[in-house]
């Protein structure tokens, strides 16, 4: 259902700046501009993320910049505008643990959806990769603070946390591998 009342979203038409009103469109509410008699969609921002995996373990960051500033993550940011998935999940991953992938080898394995109070949501197509398939060292870059491999059990004993949203696709990941 779309969230007529978070902080950010639309209270003016993009297209001729009249004060939006609601419309209900394909069962659902949505904003409307009488004016250019449109429909203002509220789509989610499509991100890209990667799971490096192998030997029991993930490749995650600890995010240096909110949301969920501390939290452990998969590498994964936004994609450009006229970007490839595979190849924004490739371009993230190198920039945030300087690990590099071929994007063409990039597996998608799960899609994950996000909400960020106050920014709208974002939909992350998360692909897979073998740690064998990927060259270089591990360092944090980016806005990630830090960069390393874990276990599921490894990162749990430590008392860190993971950033909810990712935590069942690792999970799945480290059963299937």
């Amino acid at each position: 259902m779309t969230n007529l009342s978070c902080p950010g979203t639309p209270r003016f038409c993009p297209f001729c700046s009249s004060e939006l009103s609601t419309k209900y469109v394909d069962d659902r509410k949505r904003f409307y501009c009488e004016t250019c008699e449109e429909v203002i969609w509220q789509n989610p921002k499509p991100a890209a993320g990667v799971v490096v995996t192998g030997n029991e373990e993930t490749l995650l960051i600890k995010r240096g910049i909110e949301p969920d500033k501390g939290k452990w993550s998969i590498p994964a940011g936004f994609l450009e505008q006229d970007e490839e998935p595979e190849k924004g999940a490739a371009r993230e991953l190198k920039e945030e643990t300087s690990v590099e992938a071929n994007p063409d080898e990039l597996e998608l394995f799960d899609t994950v959806f996000i909400e960020q109070p106050g920014r709208g949501y974002v939909l992350v197509l998360v692909y897979l990769i073998s740690k064998e398939e990927v060259e270089g060292g591990v360092n944090a870059g980016d806005d990630a603070e830090k960069a390393r491999y874990w276990t599921l059990q490894d990162l749990e004993e430590s008392g860190e946390e993971m950033r909810e949203p990712y935590l069942e696709p690792v999970r799945e990941v480290l059963k299937v591998t």
